[in-house]
């Protein structure tokens, strides 16, 4: 993680960690987001994570499909770009965006993923030899669609 984003991973104190009220094997978790002077964790098992221990310190559990709904809420153009991305980077096999859109609609986020009306041009299928200059009109042309 330290090489996509340099300073991300976060040591929470002992003491901060034994301070927390959550499940001793989950304690760290909610601790780490306090280090961090995170608002929102982020996690599927919303149930490990009642409102009683995250709200004291100033966090709030929110399932994936709902963080990332904000997300598309606040800037649907940025998350069809990364989606763009992500299906760019997938080699064996390639995908296109729509792959990736659908599959995460699927399997993890259907209420973030359903607001993203796939068009043509967003569809492009993006290999490692589609030029640059493919991948940017592409998304332009998807965003101005927005």
């Amino acid at each position: 993680m330290n090489e996509a984003e340099p300073g991300a991973l976060i040591d929470p104190s002992p003491e901060l960690i034994e301070a927390m009220t959550k499940n001793p094997k989950d304690r760290h978790v909610p601790a780490t987001a306090v280090a961090a002077g995170g608002e929102v964790l982020v996690t599927f098992n919303l149930s490990d994570f009642p409102v009683a221990s995250c709200n004291p310190y100033g966090v709030a559990a929110q399932h994936p499909d709902e963080f990332v709904k904000h997300l598309v809420d606040l800037d649907p153009a940025a998350i069809r770009q990364s989606i763009t991305r992500m299906a760019g980077r997938r080699k064996d096999p390639p995908a296109t965006s729509q792959d990736v859109r659908d599959y995460l609609g699927e399997m993890y986020i259907p209420r973030a993923m359903a607001p993203l009306r796939v068009t043509a041009s967003w569809a492009l299928r993006i290999t490692p030899s589609t030029p640059a200059s493919t991948r940017r009109s592409s998304f332009s042309a998807t965003a101005a669609m927005a």
